[in-house]
């Protein structure tokens, strides 16, 4: 059968591609994620120090800043094959770098960038992504967080003396005289939190009566300051349990005005486009499931015997399983090729314009009826924990909700398709 990869990729992709296959064989993934799971503890630090060591946290960080200065494709290619085998290592990459990182490269200043983007491209620092809270989740407008501008207007006031002496401390440049943002509020589910360094993360700083849009505005903090600390841990979960999710909790935290991400009241904004590209990584993740998934039911049907009384028979000889297969070897395809497509529209320098809500969508529904559909041809074989695919099923869950839920995603293309800005 022809292959159903998509045969756009650049030499360079391909051989991007074969790195990350031999880091996934080498390493074992697949056993650590099923340990981690099984076990309901973190990865093993040496699996994602060996990622960190490759580049894998700094893709898409430019050269200039320490990065690999990888391209959207190969951010894809790195989603899909690592998903494959480890959705939990993918989500902590996401994170790190699709989601934290990602505004800084697009809109921190360039001291902004100098401070940080270096060390979370070598992985030396380790970021997360704090938006989501209790009563704010698709409606960011809900947030509670509040950030207020204040004034150091001396170093002899005792507080400002010591919050200064802090942020020395911590390689931070602290005005004696100047403004610093005072945030306060609780973030929830947030991935990588308790072993961050650094945390992007938004609060209203304007009217919040008047909505986000020109009241919010983005921060990148540091977890080492005054003010921070880790809240409850979400708990066990249907899925991910070896990716830790916390709340995070700013009480009075300083931070000074350098650490704003673009301008005040821009946040909204920043938010909105920075989900927006990263879902493209999401879509590419959900591909690699699927594949998984087809790839061993494909195995399975072929294998399985079945006892007759007039021939023997496996799955794959009855037209039923036939059909099953065929489709999802159709979804398998589709998804591939909008991704990609999508990915390569990106690296064109296009702005997606809802392609990525769209690809998101439509392909965690298609991953989920992929591997519902390898579950159904696994038979009772499928519910037991020895096999991938339930994993794989319990995993697959969760993308139909984060990163903008497929409902949100659906009004956010019917939005572009109204502006004609996807047609």
């Amino acid at each position: 059968m022809t292959s159903l990869e998509f045969i756009g990729f650049s030499e360079e992709d391909r051989l991007f591609r074969n790195q990350v296959r031999r880091f996934v064989l080498d390493e074992r993934l697949l056993e650590e994620a099923n340990a981690a799971e099984y076990g309901h503890r973190e990865l093993d630090p040496r699996i994602i120090l060996e990622a960190k060591e490759l580049g894998f946290f700094g893709l898409l960080v430019p050269e200039r800043y320490g990065g690999s200065g990888g391209t959207t494709t190969q951010y894809c290619i790195l989603a899909e094959e690592i998903s494959r085998h480890c959705f939990a290592l993918s989500n902590i990459i996401a994170v790190h770098m699709g989601l934290a990182s990602a505004p800084i490269i697009r809109h921190g200043s360039e001291r902004l960038r100098q401070k940080y983007l270096p060390r979370l491209a070598h992985g030396s620092l380790t970021a997360a992504f704090a938006i989501t809270e209790a009563n704010a989740g698709s409606n960011i407008g809900a947030t509670e967080s509040r950030a207020t501008l204040e004034h150091m207007i001396s170093s002899e006031t005792t507080d400002d003396a010591q919050f200064a002496e802090d942020m020395a401390d911590k390689n931070v440049t602290a005005r004696k005289e100047g403004d610093y943002w005072v945030l306060n509020g609780r973030k929830r589910f947030i991935t990588n939190a308790k072993n961050a360094d650094v945390i992007t993360t938004m609060a209203y700083t304007g009217d919040r009566s008047k909505g986000p849009s020109g009241n919010m505005t983005m921060f990148v903090i540091e977890t080492a300051w005054p003010g921070f600390a880790i809240g409850e841990d979400t708990g066990h979960k249907m899925g991910l349990n070896a990716v830790q999710n916390s709340d995070v909790i700013f009480e009075g935290l300083r931070i000074p005005d350098e650490n704003m991400i673009g301008r005040e009241g821009e946040g909204f904004r920043i938010q909105q486009e920075t989900m927006e590209y990263g879902r493209i990584f999401l879509a590419a993740c959900v591909t690699g499931m699927a594949s998984e998934a087809f790839e061993r039911a494909l195995q399975y049907s072929k294998s399985r015997r079945i006892n007759s009384p007039t021939e023997p028979a496996v799955l794959a000889d009855y037209q039923i399983n036939q059909v099953r297969l065929a489709e999802m070897a159709d979804h398998i395809y589709s998804m591939k090729i909008r991704t990609y497509n999508t990915a390569k529209i990106i690296d064109s320098g296009e702005l997606p314009n809802g392609l990525c809500s769209l690809t998101k969508r439509g392909n965690s529904e298609m991953a989920r009826t992929v591997i519902d559909e390898a579950m159904r041809l696994h038979g009772g074989y499928g519910f037991l924990k020895d096999y991938v695919i339930e994993r794989l099923y319990r995993e697959s869950w969760i993308p139909l909700i984060y990163e903008g839920t497929n409902d949100v995603c659906k009004l956010i293309v019917a939005r572009h398709i109204l502006k004609r800005s996807l047609s």
